[in-house]
């Protein structure tokens, strides 16, 4: 399959349809045989090769057989047939075989097989010929290095190598006057499409590694993928050790140079900076000593940078040294270099146990790229048995920290073995409480976790508190009441000291322990506090999660800004939704559900597709959000299966089947979910019939929402109050006051998306009154607002609603192009306001206004106010 070449198959696939010839060039390795591969029906293919580069018309004695056979083949055999009877004959062949014909390896096609196939192809109409050929100056096999046994007879060609070439390589000819598409390295994206491909289990860090190191080039991230070892496929090797097999073209050019190229090359390959100052002093070089390599086309000097023409040539670099010789260019790179890069390289050259540089690493970790490798490597260097067993569990948690979970599964394995102590076999049971958790068993990791505290529990009390804390947290995303309450008790057993800092963790989590058992939603008032508590980086994720739990989208966004990691990218995208900011958090919770599959976190992909489904709930993309949110409910884990019901329950209420979403969202068993979800539910059992279930959740959620001391919050308490005040109370004006200060409480806090929810809940009980005109002004407000939001099925209610009202009807606000701010100034000047009027009524100023009216008009096909008055309707009267 082709990854990252749809412009490239588009164009291919236009000159199949139409005839004509096209000639692809690009590097060795690029994917020009995988394009013509793609190719499907009736072809003709050929190929140069290097062994028949210099006999004349070989390559046009192979396709005029394989076309007609015998007879026609016989018009090449001469030596020295008339150029021009010979590419007449070569268009005649072509005209009648009018099938595609495929060319590869051009660049080894004999001169005067070319010469006459060019001649064909500039005259070629209705069938399509495509040449794939290098670019000039590729890497390629002088003749003399390559010799060719049996051609001894035969007359070369008279090209020398390509024009401008500095290989004086073997025969290629230029294909002149043909239209060419060069293909350049693939993307990012599309090289890691190919990894993920081939090895699906790639580690993150080395699938960024290695499509950093082959530069989008299809071979190297084949060769380089290929050489891995199993233990490196998970994430364990140094960067700068990264190796692969190399085609044989580069092994041949790095040994015929002189020792000194070949040591400032190797030197080279073994530094990733491509500092061309720090290769020389550290080869003990000069320009002259690299300039054969950059002859050979090794190399590529700016400036004072350099860097390998192919990214296998730095492999092969490497492979031709001898181990002797990569630890010397690895120390003569320490002694040029400072700091962290020349630690890197000791800790490189070192092949047996060195505490110094086992220190220095393990000091270098914490701001290392890659911490994991470093502890991992420091304890691997370390002399004293308890160094090794200290570094190695810093490697396991510095990978558990970074959600690479099989990597460091595997590095608790190591620690396991290497000690009794309980305190280190408690923190190897955390960390594969960790791996259980993200391979999507939740509960079975809790119970590890309190299983693994106990025999710490005098010993070391805080350890013990960590483990029953998170077991907590892993009871409440399973919905296993009895062991959070189990992980509760534990917690509130530990004899902590007075002044640590776990102390009010342990009495917010058993609160919020007591909750999911059904205790009232005033058990979570001391989580406000935790989740405003300042510190490291994991105290900052936990404190934003419990911001979310307390309905905090603000502060959780502040506590997990800079943060990084899959589980920080899913907090994020929650605080995100919570704060209206819908674009934003669907670009978070897609980049997390990418990082989530990479890692192979089963647990966290159904939470973010459970997250996914319901913003594309809110979205109305129907089909997305049901796909989602079915695989989210399969997950299993109570959390993940409440959000895909609650984006059902959304997508269905937003749509107005109100049944149907209210039983969607009654299966939501998740108590923290469900209060999330409860005004959804709520606005369900009033508009289904039954407003009588809507009491005790009401009850529940203004409980919560006094507790968070959310603006929000309150003001959602008394729209949902307001709605079933409503319902339930015959008088006309039952429920306005309420909505009035649900109003007043929204301005206090800028949750866009509840606002306009309760602007349209309101104008829709102002339009039942026969309050149109009041009607419209809250309506639009809400459909304004819903269109920013791109919450397109509430936007269409809204509009809905609006045109009950006998609104003035304009298109839809998405097929005008208008910013809610214009479709708002054009309403008001299709009535007739002036600008100054208008800008008046919005709180803008008027040359504002003007500025909104001059966009809106060409948007609109319209020049002047009239025009707006004719295509939008006379307004209704207002009652």
């Amino acid at each position: 399959m082709l990854f990252g070449r749809d412009a490239e198959k588009a164009r291919l696939d236009q000159l199949l349809t139409t005839g004509g010839a096209l000639v692809l060039r690009g590097e060795l390795g690029i994917g020009k045989t995988a394009l013509l591969d793609s190719v499907e029906g009736d072809v003709l293919r050929v190929a140069g090769h290097e062994d028949e580069a210099a006999m004349p018309y070989a390559a046009l004695h192979l396709l005029a057989n394989r076309m007609e056979g015998e007879q026609a083949s016989r018009l090449f055999e001469t030596a020295e047939p008339d150029p021009f009877r010979a590419g007449l004959a070569t268009l005649a062949l072509l005209r009648r075989a009018k099938t595609v014909c495929l060319i590869d390896d051009a660049h080894w096609l004999d001169d005067q097989s070319a010469r006459a196939l060019a001649f064909a192809a500039r005259r070629l109409e209705g069938t399509a010929i495509v040449f794939a050929a290098l670019d000039e100056g590729s890497p390629r096999p002088r003749p003399e290095e390559s010799p060719r046994p049996g051609l001894e007879g035969w007359p070369r060609s008279g090209v020398k190598g390509l024009p401008g070439s500095s290989l004086g390589g073997g025969p290629v000819p230029r294909l002149e006057g043909l239209p060419e598409l060069r293909l350049g390295p693939l993307s990012d994206e599309a090289a890691a499409q190919v990894l993920d491909a081939r090895f699906g289990d790639l580690a993150r860090q080395v699938r960024e590694l290695i499509v950093e190191e082959a530069g989008g080039n299809p071979l190297a991230l084949r060769e380089l993928s290929d050489a891995l070892t199993a233990e490196q496929r998970v994430g364990r090797f140094l960067p700068m050790e990264l190796d692969a097999e190399a085609p044989a073209v580069f092994v041949r050019r790095i040994r015929a140079l002189a020792s000194p190229a070949r040591r400032a090359l190797l030197v080279a390959a073994s530094d990733s900076t491509g500092d061309l100052d720090v290769v020389l002093r550290a080869a003990g070089a000069d320009l002259a000593a690299v300039a054969p390599a950059e002859r050979a086309g090794l190399i590529r000097l700016s400036g004072r940078a350099i860097a390998f023409v192919h990214p296998l040539g730095r492999a092969a670099a490497r492979r031709e040294a001898t181990a002797a010789e990569r630890v010397e260019a690895h120390l003569a790179l320490a002694e040029s270099l400072e700091g962290s890069r020349a630690t890197w390289h000791r800790a490189a050259a070192a092949t047996g146990p060195d505490e110094s540089v086992a220190a220095e690493l393990e000091a270098a970790a914490s701001e290392a790229a890659d911490p994991v490798s470093a502890y991992e490597r420091a304890a691997e260097l370390s002399e004293d048995p308890g160094d090794r067993t200290r570094r190695l569990k810093a490697a396991a948690f510095a990978a558990t920290a970074l959600g690479q979970v099989r990597r460091g599964t595997a590095l608790v394995d190591g620690v396991a073995r290497l000690s009794a102590d309980p305190s280190m076999l408690a923190d190897v049971t955390r960390m594969r409480a960790v791996a259980l958790f993200e391979k999507g068993s939740p509960g079975e990791a809790g119970r590890l976790l309190i299983e693994g505290a106990v025999p710490v529990v005098d010993s070391a009390p805080e350890q013990a508190a960590i483990m029953a804390l998170q077991a907590v947290r892993y009871g409440s995303h399973a919905g296993d009441t009895a062991l959070a309450q189990e992980a509760a008790v534990l917690l509130r057993s530990l004899r902590l000291p007075e002044v640590s800092a776990l102390v009010p963790f342990v009495s917010g989590m058993a609160g919020l322990a007591d909750f999911l058992a059904g205790g009232p939603p005033t058990s979570l008032a001391s989580l406000r506090g935790l989740a405003a508590a300042d510190g490291p980086a994991p105290q900052r994720l936990t404190a934003a999660s419990l911001a979310l739990i307390m309905g905090d989208g603000v502060l959780a966004e502040r506590q997990i800004e800079g943060l990084e990691g899959v589980y920080a990218l899913e907090v994020r995208a929650h605080a995100k939704l919570f704060v209206g900011k819908h674009a934003e958090a669907a670009r978070e919770a897609a980049e997390g559900l990418r990082m989530a599959h990479e890692l192979g976190h089963d647990r966290r992909v159904a939470h973010l597709k459970g997250l996914s489904a319901l913003l594309a709930a809110m979205e109305g993309d129907e089909k997305r959000c049901r796909g989602l949110a079915e695989e989210a409910i399969a997950g299993g884990v109570a959390t993940t299966a409440s959000l895909g019901h609650w984006a059902l329950g959304v997508l269905e209420l937003a749509l107005d089947r109100y049944e149907t979403a209210f039983g969607h969202l009654s299966a939501i068993d998740h108590p923290v979910v469900a209060l999330h979800a409860a005004p959804d539910l709520i606005e369900a059992s009033v508009r289904s019939g039954a407003a009588e279930a809507a009491g005790p959740l009401l009850e529940r959620f203004a409980q919560w929402a006094e507790v968070t001391a959310r603006p929000w919050a309150s003001a959602v308490t008394d729209r949902c109050m307001a709605m079933l005040v409503t319902e339930l109370d015959a008088r006309p004006d039952s429920g306005e006051e309420l909505f009035v200060q649900a109003l007043r409480e929204h301005e206090k806090d800028g949750n866009l998306y509840h606002h306009a929810r309760t602007h349209l809940a309101y104008g829709e009980w102002l339009r039942r009154a026969k309050r149109r005109g009041e009607a419209r002004e809250q309506l639009r407000s809400a459909l304004a607002a819903f269109h920013e939001l791109g919450t397109r099925p509430w936007a269409d209610r809204a509009r809905a609603e609006l045109a009950a009202t006998g609104d003035p009807a304009l298109p839809p606000l998405d097929v005008l192009d208008l910013t809610p701010q214009e479709a708002q100034v054009v309403r008001l000047a299709a009535q007739g306001l002036s600008n100054r009027e208008i800008a008046a009524r919005l709180r803008l100023s008027p040359r504002t206004v003007g500025s909104h009216l001059y966009r809106a008009y060409p948007k609109l096909g319209v020049s002047s106010r009239g025009q707006l008055r004719e295509i939008t309707q006379s307004v209704g009267t207002d009652d």
